[in-house]
């Protein structure tokens, strides 16, 4: 479009050009990148890789703001001790049971919660509305969440929390009662049949703002089950022949739900299906280079399969939640 220029001023620079996009297929079918599955996200050898600073020991339950985490993921693990598992326990809160009896655990956190007790998945809680609709809860809205569970001495309790994103940029002063903190984000309570926890706990701080750290590949498992119970990492490769461009990463052809990505290491950001725009991310061309390119994604949901595609094409699939916006605006005109 030409632009007005007033007397004496320069006119403006020239917009500059797209840049230009490329395919980048892989050898799986149709030009396919196939991603393979390498470890849990719970594995020793990841967490030994990954856990930023060390799995610390913490007295209580701490959220990101005690941590000094600002983003990513926090492990939470707990051992039950021989007191809280025992059956004979009594009187002690208004859960307070007998032999044979459930014990309940409750907690408070933000934002996507997921509970392991031992190998086993107990409880998931994730954004999108329970209900079955697509209405998302808000992000400053914390989840209780009741836990009915059979406890051993020694029992282990794993509870994953995804920092989902602020509201905005607010100072946060963490001096003050959690009650009163705007947006907290992590692990804020935990209890059994209404008492405290009383043993300490285990963190580990996944910020997961870079994949350095599997560089030379995710570190995998012979002893990995055909089929984790959560979050898993699955890696490929693609070869750039050439000035790398611009291109898209496609994850409509596989299994994957919902997660995060990564190219060489770099966190291209999180991928969901329910979301109402297109099911790709953008690839810059300097986040690639020539030779073997590494593809990352840590899948959140279950999946069955050992391997599953993805693509990096210069085809991007049609943005379905503005095109339904412009569809309204020209309905209503």
């Amino acid at each position: 479009a030409e632009h007005a220029v007033a007397l004496g001023e320069a006119p403006p620079p020239e917009e500059p050009a797209l840049p230009s996009l490329a395919d980048y297929p892989g050898s799986g079918p149709g030009g396919a990148v196939e991603l393979a599955r390498r470890a849990s996200l719970r594995s020793p050898p990841v967490l030994g890789a990954l856990c930023a600073g060390g799995w610390r020991s913490v007295p209580d339950v701490a959220t990101m703001e005690d941590l000094r985490q600002s983003l990513g993921m926090t492990l939470y693990r707990y051992h039950f001790t021989e007191e809280e598992a025992s059956p004979r326990r009594k009187g002690r809160g208004r859960g307070a049971r007998g032999a044979g009896a459930a014990d309940t655990v409750r907690i408070k956190a933000r934002d996507r919660v997921t509970v392991w007790q031992g190998e086993r998945m107990a409880a998931k809680l994730w954004t999108p509305d329970q209900r079955g609709g697509s209405t998302l809860i808000p992000l400053s809205e914390e989840h209780s969440l009741n836990l009915t569970l059979a406890l051993e001495k020694g029992a282990a309790m794993d509870i994953l929390v995804e920092n989902l994103g602020r509201r905005g940029f607010i100072r946060r002063e963490t001096t003050s009662p959690k009650s009163t903190w705007e947006d907290w984000k992590g692990l804020g309570e935990a209890t059994l049949n209404s008492v405290k926890l009383a043993n300490t706990w285990e963190v580990c701080s996944l910020p997961f703002d870079s994949l350095e750290a599997f560089k030379h590949g995710v570190p995998g498992s012979a002893e990995e089950p055909a089929e984790s119970d959560g979050p898993a990492f699955f890696e490929g490769e693609v070869q750039v022949q050439g000035e790398p461009a611009d291109t898209f990463l496609r994850l409509d052809v596989g299994p994957w739900n919902v997660g995060v990505a990564f190219i060489n290491g770099v966190n291209l950001g999180r991928y969901s299906r329910e979301a109402p725009a297109p099911f790709d991310l953008y690839v810059p061309q300097n986040f690639l280079h020539t030779g073997k390119n590494q593809v990352v994604l840590l899948e959140m949901d279950p999946v069955t399969q050992q391997s599953a595609p993805v693509n990096l094409t210069a085809w991007r699939a049609p943005d379905t939640h503005t095109n339904h916006i412009e569809q309204q605006s020209t309905t209503s005109t």
